[in-house]
């Protein structure tokens, strides 16, 4: 859905909300900063794996990296899924990633190891270099 704003069109998407109603995390807020206990080290791992399978099976065009824009919902206890709020496109002015597959999945993987980089970098107490090694697109 479009709005008027004093800014221009705006886009209205719905609320990412987890099953208990309340609003679901971004990454940088759902990611810890230090190491967690196995488990919880173990959930962030499958979901970063669930994430990466979709983000490439979809080939997602995102304008940059901003895990701020990826919010984590838990839509039913236990059971969590990636959700893209923001940035989602390409800024270029011949967008072929929407007409060709090829630039579709040459961009995505792009993008997606650029993601993977960052979460080494940022929260290397939660992604090792082996699991970057297993979320990077080849």
């Amino acid at each position: 859905m479009t709005v008027e704003t004093n800014l221009g069109l705006g886009y209205v998407f719905e609320r990412v909300l987890d099953f208990d109603g309340k609003t679901s995390r971004d990454m940088k807020k759902f990611l810890p900063t230090t190491r967690p206990d196995a488990q919880t080290l173990q959930r962030i791992w499958t979901i970063l794996l669930n994430f990466k399978s979709d983000f490439l099976h979809e080939n997602i065009a995102i304008v940059d990296t901003d895990i701020t824009n990826f919010m984590v919902q838990e839509p039913k206890p236990g059971v969590y899924r990636v959700r893209i709020v923001d940035n989602i496109g390409t800024p270029v002015l011949i967008p072929l990633v929407y007409w060709f597959e090829f630039a579709a999945a040459w961009k995505a993987k792009r993008y997606w190891n650029r993601i993977v980089t960052w979460l080494a970098e940022n929260y290397s107490e939660v992604i090792p270099p082996e699991l970057a090694d297993q979320l990077r697109a080849v």
